[in-house]
């Protein structure tokens, strides 16, 4: 029977499955990205999640999950910023951030003593960990269980502790002491003190280097 006449044909709307007028996808499911921030470098993969987005819908986004079960998000406008599919870019982009930055390599902190506390958190078992390291420096570097990463100088370091133990999950929760050996993080310089935190990790919006 023909078609009616100006009816849309569903191939015309969808070529190949996908409308000619969405953006493009133009990363895959079960692919690697690299995503940099500041000067770190995090491995995540492409889930099967993508959606339209942004004005006029013109922009695509990702769902990303990294090795550590972490989620993020990528869009097209990223891909080739702060998000990449080879390693080397990334690495590059990474290190062209870190010139005449004030950071502290993850590689260059040495502790001489760490306490550490978990507890598993009652809605999704999930075990949460919190630490603190003196380091050879007079600093000590901290992990709350609801902080960045981040480090404080001698000066403070003891009102630093005394807040750590004021956690409320100390209070609320069935807190134990472990032993933990850290995984410490790059430390960028916080741009504004309104805490005690002197460099805060990648994620930290304040810590700029």
């Amino acid at each position: 029977m023909k078609d009616i006449e100006g009816q849309m044909n569903l191939f015309d709307i969808l070529p190949n499955g996908q409308d000619t007028n969405e953006p493009p996808a133009l990363l895959r499911a079960g692919q690697d990205v690299f995503m940099v921030v500041k000067g770190d470098v995090t491995k995540y993969m492409v889930l099967d999640e993508t959606w339209i987005c942004g004005e006029n819908y013109s922009e695509r986004g990702y769902r990303l999950q990294a090795d550590s079960g972490i989620y993020n998000a990528t869009w097209n406008k990223s891909i080739g910023v702060d998000c990449f599919t080879d390693y080397e870019s990334a690495r590059k982009t990474a290190e062209a951030y870190l010139i005449g930055k004030d950071v502290i390599m993850a590689e260059s902190i040495t502790p001489i003593e760490t306490v550490a506390y978990s507890y598993i958190r009652g809605c999704d078992k999930r075990k949460m960990i919190a630490f603190y390291s003196e380091l050879d420096s007079g600093m000590v570097y901290i992990k709350e269980f609801m902080t960045y990463h981040h480090m404080v100088a001698a000066e403070k370091k003891k009102k630093a502790i005394k807040q750590f133990m004021e956690q409320m999950e100390f209070k609320y929760c069935d807190v134990e002491q472990i032993e933990y050996e850290p995984h410490f993080k790059n430390m960028y310089r916080v741009r504004e003190q309104k805490n005690l935190w002197m460099y805060g990790e990648a994620g930290y919006g304040a810590a700029v280097g």
